[in-house]
């Protein structure tokens, strides 16, 4: 067999060079003589791809073909420099056991790989199915939020009627917060997206909140410097901070008001990301691959809906809070963190509506 085999032609193959495609017509059997072969089910290295197998030295290839006569059922393609000698089922001696022997263990590799190509495929079209499933929750919940949207949008009318009417415009916040709220929560509890896939879980929890403090800071500090610039600048009718600029038209607030009002913002600021880091979240994972451009994407249309929600307070306010859902947005896709994004939330809107004040 020694002999036989160092008989065989040898040919040397680089790197990503392909020894045998698909459907190609062969009658001969390839030895392994050194390096490794990658064998692919479909064009290698794309999504459409499967690697079934690295081939080892010792390892052989093109053994159904040969056998049968049939075109190749696979790619192979070098892994790393290899070497491999090829051997066609005439090259063996007819003569004593060595044919029938050699026949027979060919037959036997090829049953096992036979059942290693269906194990693979199966396991690849299961995973296909299961992101199957992720994407169509994706959308039907991107859906549920363009209507409630839509909804709101057209609602805006009515609400417009209804604030002079409540004591607080928070009660409307709160009221049309919890509405988006609950299409995201009755969302999660029937789609096949866990909770994790949103980054939204209480694992080393303070972290998670330092790290949100540390992003709120520089942007309260630009916040201030801005608002010292335009108090230098005006008439001297505004002043640096003024932490009841909200409730200048409510004769009589009381700080304890305004510490209720405060707190149930920042409340609604941990509601608020939730909504918006759903969104981006799924908008993330429906973009495939994933890259810088596709997360600014995710970024700009979930800020749309961040603001777009705050309509009912101004356009102005809107365009705030859009300019702010930027940074939000950048910080969810760079912190990975729920609770970091809607600690730096809260921070900085009861820092810049509540303790510096938004000039009018």
């Amino acid at each position: 067999m020694e002999n036989l085999i160092s008989a065989l032609p040898s040919r040397a193959y680089a790197t990503g060079e392909v020894l045998l495609r698909e459907n190609q017509a062969n009658s001969r059997v390839f030895l392994i003589e050194s390096g490794e072969l990658d064998v692919w089910k479909g064009e290698p290295k794309t999504p459409g791809g499967v690697k079934l197998v690295t081939l080892k030295p010792g390892s052989c290839f093109g053994e159904m073909s040969a056998i049968n006569g049939s075109a190749a059922t696979a790619n192979i393609v070098a892994a790393s420099p290899a070497t491999v000698r090829t051997m066609g089922l005439d090259d063996l001696p007819a003569d004593g056991a060595v044919q029938k022997q050699v026949t027979l263990n060919l037959a036997r590799m090829l049953v096992d790989r036979l059942s290693n190509a269906t194990t693979s495929l199966k396991s690849k079209h299961e995973s296909e199915l299961a992101a199957m499933k992720v994407v169509a929750s994706a959308s039907s919940f991107l859906t549920r939020i363009l209507t409630a949207l839509s909804c709101y949008m057209f609602s805006l009318p009515l609400i417009e009627v209804i604030t002079p009417l409540v004591p607080s415009i928070n009660l409307i916040s709160f009221f049309i917060i919890m509405v988006f709220l609950w299409v995201v929560i009755d969302f999660m509890k029937r789609s096949q997206i866990q909770d994790e896939f949103f980054h939204m879980h209480w694992d080393n929890w303070p972290k998670q909140a330092l790290t949100g403090v540390l992003w709120a800071a520089p942007f309260m500090l630009l916040f201030l410097l801005v608002k010292v610039w335009l108090v230098r600048r005006g008439s001297g009718e505004m002043q640096v901070f003024e932490p009841m600029l909200e409730f200048i038209t409510r004769p009589g607030t009381t700080f304890v008001y305004w510490g209720a009002i405060a707190a149930s913002y920042a409340t609604l600021s941990f509601a608020q990301e939730f909504i918006r880091c759903a969104v981006q979240g799924t908008l993330d994972m429906v973009s495939i691959p994933a890259t810088n451009k596709t997360h600014w994407k995710s970024i700009l249309v979930s800020d749309v809906v961040f603001a777009s929600i705050h309509m009912y307070l101004g356009s102005k306010f809107a365009f705030l809070a859009f300019i702010a859902g930027l940074a939000f947005g950048f910080m969810f896709w760079k912190a990975r963190s729920y609770l970091a994004v809607a600690t730096a939330h809260a921070l900085f809107g009861v820092w810049a509506i509540f303790i510096v004040g938004i000039p009018r």
